[in-house]
């Protein structure tokens, strides 16, 4: 019995195990196909980014990166360091030539790494989009594939080139993914609060 004195039958108390189970099997099929997503974007990813691996320093990586005395401290993230414009990027470039010095090899696998999350972040941003109430009814189950879709056009897009083969450019791919970063966690932070009816609107109705 509830509080307002309403208690479930028995067809319906026969029912929440078959309810669960139900629920339970469409997590476990969303889970693997963002998993078999995640392999797809990234193997798609590499055949178009991957020949760019050996690419040499260019341009605006000499000043950048060859001729920053700064990346080569040993102290750590020194002040000077952190006190530019672009602490974010200059701490990773710190961090790529602790590790490598100066192998291009591993400053391309950060941008890559950067790019393709930022392409998870927003197959999940639209999927979860899509998912809102005003919606679902009109794309359904359709819209893991439509985000799955639009994750992949992005990632390989022309225009995406120079921001994840030229090194420095990484400071491009870093803004893109720390933006998108923010709105799945608006879009996911307003859809987990069911109390609140302007969540359910959706990230526009969120900010209000």
């Amino acid at each position: 019995m509830t509080s307002s004195g309403w208690s479930p039958g028995p067809g319906e108390l026969a029912r929440r195990p078959e309810m669960l189970d139900a629920r339970s099997e469409q997590s476990r099929e969303m889970a693997r196909f963002r998993c078999a997503f995640a392999v797809l974007l990234i193997a798609v990813a590499l055949c178009a980014y991957g020949p760019s691996f050996s690419g040499v320093f260019v341009f605006d990586d000499v000043d950048e990166i060859l001729l920053n005395q700064k990346i080569r401290s040993l102290q750590g993230l020194s002040p000077q360091l952190l006190h530019t414009g672009r602490p974010v990027v200059y701490a990773t470039l710190w961090l790529n030539y602790q590790i490598g010095k100066y192998d291009v090899l591993g400053y391309h696998v950060f941008n890559f790494a950067t790019h393709v999350a930022s392409g998870l972040l927003l197959f999940g941003i639209v999927g979860r989009t899509l998912q809102l109430p005003r919606f679902s009814g009109r794309y359904g189950e359709s819209s893991r594939y439509l985000a799955a879709t639009i994750a992949l056009i992005w990632t390989v897009h022309p225009l995406q080139t120079q921001a994840v083969t030229d090194v420095i450019q990484r400071c491009e791919s870093l803004m893109g993914f720390f933006y998108l970063l923010a709105l799945y966690c608006l879009i996911r932070g307003a859809t987990n609060r069911g109390s609140d009816s302007n969540c359910r609107k959706g990230p526009q109705g969120a900010s209000h």
